[in-house]
C-alpha cells in the first residue's frame, strides 16, 4: 500500500491508521484510568511523602550551595576592597618608583 503512487490512497490509508491508533490510545488511557483508581491510596501515600521529603532536602542543599557561594564572593570582593585601600595607603605614604608599579 505504502509503494503505490496514488496520492489519495495513500492519504486514506494513514488518515484511517491514524484513527485506528487515536482509538487504541484513548482505550489504554482509560484502562489506566480504571487500574489507578483501583490502586490503594496506601501505596501512594508513602510515595508522596517520601517525594515531598526528597523536594526539600532537595530545596535545602541548593540554598546552602548558593549561601556558600555568596558568602565566598562577598569575602573575595571584601579582599579586593581591602587591598585596594593599602595599595592606596602605602602609595600616599611612599611614592612608587615606576620599576614597583609594574
Amino acid at each position: 500500500m505504502a509503494k503505490t503512487n496514488e496520492h489519495e490512497v495513500c492519504l486514506h490509508f494513514t488518515r484511517t491508521h491514524l484513527s485506528e491508533l487515536a482509538l487504541k490510545a484513548e482505550r489504554f488511557t482509560n484502562d489506566l484510568m480504571i487500574q489507578m483508581q483501583s490502586c490503594p491510596t496506601t501505596f501512594l501515600l508513602p510515595l508522596k511523602t517520601t517525594l515531598d521529603k526528597n523536594l526539600q532536602e532537595f530545596v535545602q542543599v541548593q540554598q546552602q550551595f548558593l549561601s556558600n557561594r555568596i558568602k565566598f564572593q562577598l569575602m573575595r570582593y571584601k579582599d579586593m576592597i581591602h587591598e585596594k585601600e593599602l595599595f592606596q595607603t602605602l602609595s600616599a605614604h611612599n611614592p612608587l618608583t615606576d620599576d614597583q608599579v609594574k
